[in-house]
């Protein structure tokens, strides 16, 4: 797949003027949510701006508790993957996968902790922006969705260790 996204260059932009506008939305959000990742997950050992601590006590003290415990390294390291995956376009659906944690937490933080115009602004736009991605990339989650998810096996699982190149190109392995 070309990375270069051109006119008429999107990746599968065979559909109506309406499904391309969609790609190209879906392209923004995933840049845009990418960048956002990549920049604060990599604030937390470059410093380019100071940790935002917010306006109550409540905020502070549970950013300062995951800093201490060494969790919020954790999750600045799973921030900067996502990051990466969700900018080289590669990877996208997992990227989303270990994104939505953390992002529910600042939706959360955002939401109920802080109160203000901006801090409201901020877990909408990470919402909407969640939920375009999902959409978006939804025939990719499309069976973690299953009511009946079948009998537990391994043959899947050892088509693909016998074959990764096919679960890479995201076709089925023989199983």
């Amino acid at each position: 797949m070309s990375l270069s996204f051109g006119a008429g260059n999107i990746p599968g932009s065979s559909g109506s003027a309406g499904e391309t506008l969609f790609r190209w939305a879906v392209y923004v959000a995933q840049t845009f949510f990418g960048a956002w990742y990549l920049i604060h997950g990599l604030n937390f050992w470059l410093h380019f701006f100071p940790q935002p601590t917010g306006p109550q006590d409540m905020v502070s003290e549970l950013i300062g508790v995951l800093i201490r415990s060494g969790l919020f390294e954790l999750v600045k390291v799973t921030e900067v993957i996502a990051a990466i995956m969700l900018l080289t376009h590669r990877f996208v659906p997992l990227a989303i996968i270990l994104a939505i944690p953390s992002a529910l937490v600042i939706v959360y933080i955002n939401f109920v902790l802080q109160s203000d115009l901006q801090s409201t602004i901020t877990g909408v736009t990470a919402l909407v922006i969640l939920a375009l991605l999902c959409i978006g990339h939804f025939n990719a989650f499309r069976n973690l969705f299953r009511y009946r998810a079948g009998p537990p096996s391994t043959a899947a699982f050892v088509a693909a260790v016998k074959n990764p190149g096919a679960v890479l190109r995201g076709e089925a392995p023989d199983a």
